[in-house]
């Protein structure tokens, strides 16, 4: 989820079915996540949570262009 939400690829300038198909399998990946978590498993929980924070910081903090300002990546639609 944070590759497809720090992906230059879905920037204003490109193709809009591209930025749909991303934003759809970010929703996508999104609810998976949701659900896994529903099914009340602490094994899964933590492996969610912890995946979240690596991909975080994988995409988010090592690959950081200096033109962005925030952190967080926004998940408002």
């Amino acid at each position: 989820m944070e590759c497809l939400a720090n992906s230059n690829a879905a920037t204003a300038k490109s193709n809009g079915i591209l930025r749909t198909l991303i934003h759809t399998l970010r929703v996508l990946f999104s609810y998976l996540v949701m659900l896994s978590v529903m099914s009340f498993n602490i094994g899964v929980f933590v492996v969610a949570i912890a995946g979240h924070a690596v991909g975080f910081f994988v995409f988010g903090v090592l690959n950081k262009s200096p033109e962005k300002d925030s952190d967080i990546s926004s998940m408002a639609c």
